[in-house]
């Protein structure tokens, strides 16, 4: 088992590796500039843009799928630009980015050799932007309903640095962890104890909710969880950095250390809900199985989150918005089966009728778990 942790624990560090890999510069096959055509005045022809001539609020051009097989279409713009594939919207600026289209994807979207790119902006210097065919050194195949693109790829590389802080952070505590408390951290990281339908945390009893060492398990339990929450929600969603404008390391980080203490309080909060819950129920010899059981498939389920997250970035960072929902759809699901089990495991152990459980499973699992998943899901 010792060879194996170490074994996971090389494997991540060797794709966290990677993920700088995933981020390096391309290769320019071809500027597009000179292709750029504008509209006359009639809006009936094209004509060849030539920079400083006229001021125009759109630019057009032709991109040859077949010729451009396997490269990336890249561009980059300044805020308020409009991209049109084939005269429909896929993309706006809300600030200076990078877009980058795969050419491959493209083809499988338009059944056309060539088609139609456009570049709008009321108030936009196209002097200001660049496009250009290049050869991703990592490319990464990207489709989507709305027209077959990949995803902004500066947000990505800006949050790089935080990405692997993250990795190295949960795999220092991960290590630590398991060098002084062996014998602790085998009993929690069990999956048959886990996951087996009968109560098996005898092994934690005697260790004490409050004790020096389930503390330490609680903080690995913490950090693990709250950086991979923060990773993940920067892989699905922009809103950090445009809403809130944490879009620096160091912010990165300080929300990462404010969520990992926010869900360390809740899981004594957890504590504290399932005593007092089972002595209403008058279950009191319930509390213990059930909280370390709770804790203790909630710290496989941020283990399968956080691998998740490195083998996405080791394969360049990118979420794929069709299969977000997915994603969601499997998370929910994973949650879900952390109530069923229990209930499983305290039937075991009980006397009561099944409805007399199934209202207490539902004031200290089903009930806090739909509170924190409307949460998050907002």
């Amino acid at each position: 088992m010792s060879k194996t942790i170490h074994r996971i624990a090389l494997i991540i560090l060797i794709l966290s590796l990677n993920i700088n890999r995933s981020f390096s510069q391309n290769e320019e096959v071809e500027d597009l500039r000179s292709s750029w055509l504008v509209t006359t005045e009639a809006g009936k022809s094209f004509l060849p843009y030539v920079e400083g001539l006229n001021k125009p609020t759109a630019i057009h051009f032709f991109l040859d799928l077949n010729r451009y097989r396997d490269y990336y279409l890249d561009m980059k713009m300044p805020k308020g630009v409009s991209v049109l594939v084939e005269d429909r919207i896929t993309f706006v600026s809300t600030r200076e980015c990078t877009r980058k289209y795969s050419i491959d994807s493209l083809m499988g979207v338009y059944s056309k050799d060539k088609i139609q790119i456009s570049l709008y902006g009321e108030d936009v210097n196209f002097a200001e932007v660049d496009a250009s065919i290049i050869d991703m050194n990592s490319p990464i195949s990207w489709s989507s309903n709305q027209g077959g693109y990949t995803i902004d790829l500066r947000e990505k590389l800006n949050n790089n640095d935080f990405f692997i802080i993250s990795i190295l952070i949960i795999l220092t505590i991960v290590l630590f962890v398991r060098r002084g408390l062996k014998n602790v951290f085998f009993e929690y990281f069990s999956f048959q104890k886990s996951f087996s339908f009968k109560p098996k945390s005898e092994g934690l009893f005697s260790i004490g909710v409050f004790s020096t060492t389930n503390l330490l398990v609680l903080l690995l339990y913490g950090v693990a969880s709250g950086f991979t929450i923060v990773t993940i929600v920067l892989m699905l969603s922009d809103k950090l950095s445009e809403q809130y404008g944490i879009d620096t390391t160091s912010n990165l980080i300080l929300l990462g250390i404010g969520v990992s203490v926010a869900l360390i309080v809740l899981m004594i909060f957890k504590y504290f809900l399932v005593r007092i819950v089972s002595e209403i129920y008058r279950l009191r010899k319930f509390h213990l199985v059930q909280y370390y059981d709770y804790f203790r498939i909630t710290l496989f389920l941020t283990v399968i989150f956080f691998g998740l997250s490195v083998v996405n970035l080791s394969m360049g960072g990118f979420y794929l918005e069709d299969y977000r929902t997915t994603f969601l759809i499997i998370v929910v699901l994973m949650l879900l089966m952390r109530p069923v089990l229990i209930l499983f495991k305290l039937n075991k152990l009980s006397g009561y009728k099944n409805l007399h459980l199934f209202s207490y499973i539902c004031g200290t699992e089903i009930i806090p778990l739909i509170i924190v998943l409307k949460f998050f899901l907002h």
